[in-house]
Parts: C-alpha cells; sequence; structure tokens
C-alpha cells in the first residue's frame, strides 16, 4: 500500500453534486479526497488504499455491495475502515431495515442525517481518520513485532548452531585427553 493513499478520503456519493461538493469540502480541510463514481471504482481505489470511506446511501440503494462488503471481510486484523454514511430521514420501515443491513455489513459506521452542516460533516470525517492513523500505527507496530520475532529467531538458530559446534568441540578434546590419560 502506498503511504500517501492510506490517508484519502473516498468519496462515493454518485447522484447530484454530494460527490464533487464533499470533495471540494474535505480540500478546503485539508484532507486528501478522491471521488469514485461506481462502486467497483470505490472497491479498487480502497484496495489501493484508504483512511475512510464518506459515502451516500442512496448511492447503495439496489447495488450489488457483496465485492464491498468482501473487501472489508478479508481486512487484516488490524484494520476497521471507516465509513461516514449520508443518510435521509426517511423513516418507512423498508429503508430503515435496508439501512440497518447496510451498518451491519459496513460494520464501523457513522451516520449523518441531511442537512448536515458543513463542519459536522467535516469533523465526522476528520475524527474518521484520526481512527484510521491509529489503525496504521498499530499495523506498523505489529509489524515491527513480527522483524524482531524473525531476527531473534534468527539469532537462536545461530547460537544454536554455535553452541552445537562448541559441544562437538568440547567432546573431541574430552576424547582426546581421555585418549592421552590411557
Amino acid at each position: 500500500m502506498n503511504a500517501d493513499r492510506d490517508s484519502r478520503v473516498l468519496i462515493f456519493a454518485p447522484i447530484g453534486r454530494d460527490g464533487p461538493a464533499s470533495a471540494e469540502l474535505f480540500r478546503s480541510s485539508n484532507l486528501d479526497a478522491a471521488n469514485c463514481r461506481s462502486l467497483p471504482e470505490l472497491v479498487n481505489e480502497m484496495t489501493a488504499g484508504v483512511g475512510t470511506v464518506f459515502l451516500a446511501e442512496e448511492g447503495l440503494f439496489g447495488k450489488d455491495t457483496a465485492p464491498l462488503a468482501q473487501w472489508i471481510a478479508a481486512q487484516p486484523p488490524w484494520s476497521d475502515l471507516p465509513f461516514v454514511v449520508l443518510t435521509s430521514h426517511r423513516e418507512q420501515p423498508a429503508v430503515v431495515a435496508w439501512r440497518r443491513s447496510i451498518v451491519e455489513r459496513l460494520r464501523n459506521v457513522s451516520l449523518l442525517e441531511r442537512p448536515v452542516q458543513p463542519i459536522t460533516l467535516t469533523s465526522a470525517v476528520q475524527s474518521a481518520m484520526r481512527a484510521r492513523r491509529r489503525q496504521y500505527e498499530i499495523r506498523a507496530l505489529l509489524q515491527a513485532r513480527e522483524q524482531t520475532a524473525q531476527e531473534l529467531e534468527k539469532l537462536v538458530v545461530e547460537r544454536t548452531r554455535e553452541l552445537k559446534e562448541a559441544n562437538e568441540q568440547l567432546r573431541l578434546e574430552m576424547n582426546e585427553r581421555a585418549r592421552v590419560e590411557e
């Protein structure tokens, strides 16, 4: 993964001006934002590196979200990608049930109901980015721990080999002494 891409806000709001307007808002707050025009593009961009995903729920209505769910399920143990989802205030039972299923599918979700103030949206995305940076710190610590464990294992193998050689040398010397004493 590219470190620069790991700090991107990916936007999927394909209806109306939500996508471009959000990208502009995030960039004005010094966030690297990329607007994705389709769900497959979003998943591809997530694979390339992502800090958080901002999406409008209507972009997911009637779409096959299986590739998105597969990406989420395949995250490494340290990862829990945060999603900020822009919702409507519609409370019809079918919409509420669908929204619950999306929250369950995306897992780490913050819902923001329209109309949302720019400061609210920006602070929610910044908070998600802070959480993601902490995840990347954990990833780095796990990688460092794994590298240290591998180096330690190499040292153990080397020391074991040295001890084996030293023991063999001692055996030879003991046998030689015993022979000389006889």
